[in-house]
């Protein structure tokens, strides 16, 4: 993409995923519980989604910057009335629109956006499989949190090309098309 938009959104999604991550890990919890880091985690994560399904070059990649949004929100829904179907639900949602991203990374032959869309649905997969056992009373809180953690990771490789695409890789920035345009007219 390389603009601005993509690269705040980008940078949105990640952090938003971090303050999530910190949230569901106890030890690095301050506070009362995690709901304050999963109200700003998913917030910002629903955001920068959003953000960047504007910015998206074609449908598909749009759709796979939504859906993630969409579910974002249903989690939100979910932290707001503790509801725990509606977290899976929504980490469903988060996985669904990040296979569809891993989709558009392979035909766009973007190795670095696949591993990072690759990590973040494994992490949201997991949250949503550690959702799934809780509601069965096994022990999920590991798993939970490298799922976090996952999708965490995922989240910042992505924000990093993008931010190389906007800084260090000029020839794919959207001042240079419009450049090439003005010079093609």
């Amino acid at each position: 993409m390389g603009s601005i938009q993509a690269l705040i959104g980008s940078w949105a999604q990640a952090i938003g995923t971090v303050i999530s991550a910190i949230g569901g890990t106890p030890i690095l919890v301050i506070g009362d519980g995690n709901q304050p880091y999963a109200i700003i985690g998913n917030s910002l994560q629903a955001v920068g989604a959003a953000v960047l399904a504007d910015e998206a070059d074609n449908a598909l990649d749009q759709y796979g910057n939504i859906i993630p949004a969409i579910g974002n929100v249903i989690v939100l829904r979910g932290v707001f009335l503790d509801d725990l179907d509606l977290a899976i639900t929504g980490d469903l949602f988060q996985a669904t629109g990040g296979s569809l991203s891993i989709y558009t990374a392979i035909q766009d032959e973007e190795l670095v956006n696949f591993y990072a869309n690759g990590l973040q649905v494994v992490g949201n997969g997991a949250q949503a499989l550690a959702g799934i056992q809780e509601k069965q009373d096994i022990d999920s809180e590991d798993l939970a949190i490298a799922g976090g953690w996952i999708q965490a990771m995922g989240a910042i490789i992505a924000a990093l090309q993008e931010t190389y695409d906007y800084y260090l890789n000029p020839n794919e920035t959207e001042d240079d098309d419009v450049e090439d345009d003005r010079s093609k007219g």
